[in-house]
Protein backbone atom coordinates (compact mmCIF):
# COMPACT_ATOMS: atom_id res chain seq x y z
CA UNK A 1 0.00 0.00 0.00
CA UNK A 2 1.20 3.06 -1.23
CA UNK A 3 1.21 6.37 1.06
CA UNK A 4 1.54 9.85 0.07
CA UNK A 5 2.69 12.94 1.47
CA UNK A 6 1.55 16.20 0.08
CA UNK A 7 2.74 19.60 0.43
CA UNK A 8 1.39 22.78 -0.27
CA UNK A 9 4.22 25.24 -1.81
CA UNK A 10 2.75 29.12 -2.62
CA UNK A 11 4.76 30.70 -5.01
CA UNK A 12 3.86 34.83 -5.60
CA UNK A 13 5.31 37.40 -7.23
CA UNK A 14 4.89 39.99 -4.69
CA UNK A 15 3.06 40.02 -1.39
CA UNK A 16 2.71 42.48 1.65
CA UNK A 17 4.48 41.39 4.73
CA UNK A 18 1.32 40.87 6.47
CA UNK A 19 0.31 38.15 3.99
CA UNK A 20 3.81 36.71 4.01
CA UNK A 21 3.49 36.32 7.51
CA UNK A 22 -0.32 34.82 7.37
CA UNK A 23 0.39 32.52 4.48
CA UNK A 24 4.13 31.19 5.97
CA UNK A 25 1.77 30.15 9.02
CA UNK A 26 -0.57 28.24 6.91
CA UNK A 27 1.38 26.05 4.16
CA UNK A 28 4.42 23.78 4.08
CA UNK A 29 6.14 27.06 2.00
CA UNK A 30 5.61 30.37 0.83
CA UNK A 31 7.91 31.80 -1.71
CA UNK A 32 7.81 35.56 -2.52
CA UNK A 33 10.07 36.93 -4.68
CA UNK A 34 9.95 40.36 -3.47
CA UNK A 35 8.40 40.57 -0.30
CA UNK A 36 7.56 44.21 -0.27
CA UNK A 37 7.54 45.91 3.13
CA UNK A 38 6.12 49.23 1.30
CA UNK A 39 3.47 47.38 -0.85
CA UNK A 40 2.20 49.75 -3.80
CA UNK A 41 -1.48 47.98 -2.95
CA UNK A 42 -1.90 45.35 -5.91
CA UNK A 43 0.37 43.07 -8.07
CA UNK A 44 -0.61 45.57 -11.33
CA UNK A 45 1.91 47.92 -9.92
CA UNK A 46 5.04 45.90 -10.10
CA UNK A 47 4.35 45.16 -14.06
CA UNK A 48 4.78 46.88 -16.62
CA UNK A 49 1.83 45.21 -19.01
CA UNK A 50 -0.62 43.94 -17.15
CA UNK A 51 -4.12 43.95 -18.50
CA UNK A 52 -7.55 43.22 -16.31
CA UNK A 53 -9.62 39.91 -17.76
CA UNK A 54 -13.06 40.07 -17.21
CA UNK A 55 -14.94 37.85 -15.56
CA UNK A 56 -16.10 35.48 -18.58
CA UNK A 57 -12.39 35.44 -19.67
CA UNK A 58 -11.73 33.81 -16.42
CA UNK A 59 -15.13 31.37 -16.78
CA UNK A 60 -14.10 30.17 -19.99
CA UNK A 61 -10.66 29.48 -19.15
CA UNK A 62 -11.35 27.05 -16.04
CA UNK A 63 -13.87 25.66 -18.26
CA UNK A 64 -11.44 24.69 -21.01
CA UNK A 65 -8.89 23.52 -18.83
CA UNK A 66 -11.07 20.44 -17.78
Amino acid sequence: MSRHVWLVIVAVPVAPPEVVRELSREVDEFIVLDPDKDYLGAVGFYYDDFPQVTDEQVIESLRSSH
